[in-house]
C-alpha cells in the first residue's frame, strides 16, 4: 500500500549531467537565458540511451534526435566536440512532414568551452545546444513556448517490426484511445495491476540520479523522483529488482500529497516472472521497466498523458505553468 502525505509542496534533488535546447520566442529571436519560463532537461551521457525529443507548441510538433556524442580531445583538453542531429517536423494542420539534419560543435581550450555552432532550426524553431564536459550537456526549453518529452531512440524512423513515433498524437489526441483509457483506469487496481497499454505508447529512459519525472494527466500532474535502487532476495533463487520513489500529486481539484512506494521485476531462477511495475500516484500511474543500476524506462501514451525529465531548480516553474495553462 502507498503511502500518501498531505501536504504543501517541498521538493528537492541534485541534477548532476544534462544536453540543453533553448527555445526562442519567433524565428529570428535572441535566446532570453532570463525568461522565467526556461526548464533544463536532463538527458544521458550513455551513448545506448536516448537522445530524441518530442517538440510541441502553437505551430506545430518536431522529432528531435542527438546523436553520439563525438568527443576528440587531448590530455591538456584542448579539442573539438560533434553532436549530428536529425529532425523531423509537422506543422499544424499539414499531411506531410519536413525534414532536416546538421552537425553541432564545441571547440574546447583547457576542458573548456571556446567557441562552439550551437543552433538547431526546425521549421518556425529556433534551438541551441551547450556542451559542458565529458560527454554532457543541457537542453533548455522555455515552457510558456514549447513542452520536451523524452522518447527512446529508435523511434526516429521506421525500422523493421518498428515504427515511428507519431508526431501527429503529440499534436491531436486521438478521442477514441483516451475513452479506452478511461474505462481501463476504472478497473484499474492499484500497483500490481497488469499495466494499461493501447496502441500508440512510446517509451522514455528515465536516469534516476539527479531527475525528477512529471506526468501530466487529465486528473491532474504528478511527480517522481527516484530514489534507491534495490537488489532483493527474499528466498533461495527468487530476486526483485526495483527502485523505490517518491512522489507528490498536484490533482486539478483539492490539495496536494506526497508519498513513497517501489517498483521492481521479479525473477524466478534467474528468469523473469512479473512483479510490480506501475509507477502509481493517486489517479496518476504508468508502466515502468527496469533499465539497469542508474536508468529505468517508462511507457506512456501522448494521446492519454504527457512526461517531461526535469532538472529539481525547474520543478515548480514547469508545475506552475502546466497549471495555468487549464
Amino acid at each position: 500500500m502507498q503511502a500518501v502525505t498531505k501536504q504543501p509542496f517541498l521538493f528537492g534533488l541534485v541534477i548532476s549531467s544534462c544536453i540543453t535546447v533553448m527555445a526562442l520566442r519567433g524565428t529570428n529571436s535572441k535566446a532570453d537565458e532570463t525568461s522565467p519560463g526556461l526548464i533544463h532537461s536532463p538527458t544521458h551521457a550513455d551513448p545506448i540511451r536516448q537522445r530524441l525529443y518530442v517538440i510541441t507548441g502553437d505551430a506545430g510538433t518536431a522529432a528531435l534526435l542527438l546523436e553520439n556524442i563525438d568527443e576528440r580531445a587531448n590530455a591538456t583538453g584542448n579539442g573539438i566536440v560533434w553532436v549530428p542531429f536529425q529532425w523531423r517536423y509537422l506543422e499544424r494542420g499539414a499531411k506531410s512532414e519536413t525534414t532536416g539534419n546538421g552537425k553541432l560543435f564545441a571547440k574546447l581550450k583547457d576542458g573548456k568551452v571556446e567557441a562552439s555552432g550551437s543552433e538547431i532550426s526546425i521549421g518556425p524553431y529556433q534551438l541551441h545546444w551547450h556542451y559542458l564536459q565529458d560527454g554532457k550537456g543541457e537542453l533548455v526549453f522555455d515552457a510558456h513556448e514549447l513542452s520536451l518529452h523524452p522518447v527512446v531512440a529508435h523511434r526516429f524512423l521506421d525500422e523493421e517490426n518498428q515504427k515511428a513515433v507519431d508526431l501527429a498524437s503529440f499534436l491531436t489526441p486521438d478521442a477514441e484511445i483516451q475513452k479506452q483509457y478511461r474505462e481501463a483506469e476504472k478497473r484499474f487496481k492499484g500497483p500490481d495491476s497488469d499495466p494499461i497499454s493501447f496502441d500508440g505508447n512510446v517509451a522514455a529512459s528515465v536516469p534516476y540520479e539527479g531527475s525528477v519525472l512529471l506526468v501530466e494527466h487529465e486528473s491532474g500532474l504528478a511527480t517522481f523522483h527516484f530514489r534507491e535502487v534495490f537488489e532483493r532476495q527474499d528466498e533461495p533463487n527468487v530476486t526483485d529488482y526495483g527502485v523505490k520513489y517518491d512522489f507528490q500529486i498536484f490533482p486539478t481539484e483539492g490539495a496536494s500529497a506526497i508519498g513513497k512506494d517501489e517498483v521492481y521485476e521479479h525473477y524466478v531462477n534467474k528468469v523473469y516472472n512479473n512483479g510490480r511495475l506501475n509507477l502509481q500516484a493517486d489517479l496518476i500511474f504508468l508502466q515502468w521497466s527496469r533499465g539497469g543500476s542508474k536508468s529505468g524506462w517508462v511507457y506512456y501514451n501522448p494521446h492519454w498523458m504527457r512526461v517531461w525529465v526535469v532538472a529539481e531548480g525547474d520543478v515548480t516553474t514547469l508545475i506552475d505553468i502546466l497549471q495555468s495553462r487549464k
